[in-house]
């Protein structure tokens, strides 16, 4: 949402970026986000690694790999997912947080600046 800081004729509303390091908390979660992708490329080697590993090329008793390496790709797949996932509530709750302590720091420097209207008249 983004509010702005109000900025009246005598007194004007501190940022809310001053309690809130809303810049740190974006790159946090942006690095969180690229960093995650490591488990999706690592999952895409896995599923071909699969692949290869058929009764074919690969089983003892019958028995191969391939289940069991395409389950944990999923695995790492949902852990990725999770991982953006988590980055994206943390980033919408850190917004809502700073709009919130602006419209606090709004309504403060409002009255205020009422108030001084009402003195310089």
């Amino acid at each position: 949402m983004a509010v702005e800081a109000y900025v009246g004729t005598y007194v004007s509303a501190e940022s809310a970026t001053n309690y809130i390091d809303i810049g740190t908390i974006q790159s946090g979660c942006q690095f969180m986000i690229e960093e995650s992708n490591n488990f999706q490329e690592a999952a895409e080697l896995l599923q071909n690694a699969a692949d290869t590993c058929d009764n074919e090329a690969f089983s003892i008793q019958g028995v191969n790999m391939q289940n069991t390496i395409n389950d944990c790709a999923n695995s790492l797949l949902k852990y990725q997912k999770d991982v953006v996932d988590k980055a994206n509530k943390i980033l919408k709750a850190a917004q809502a947080a700073l709009d919130k302590k602006q419209r606090e720091l709004n309504e403060a420097a409002k009255s205020l600046d009422r108030q001084a209207r009402i003195n310089n008249k």
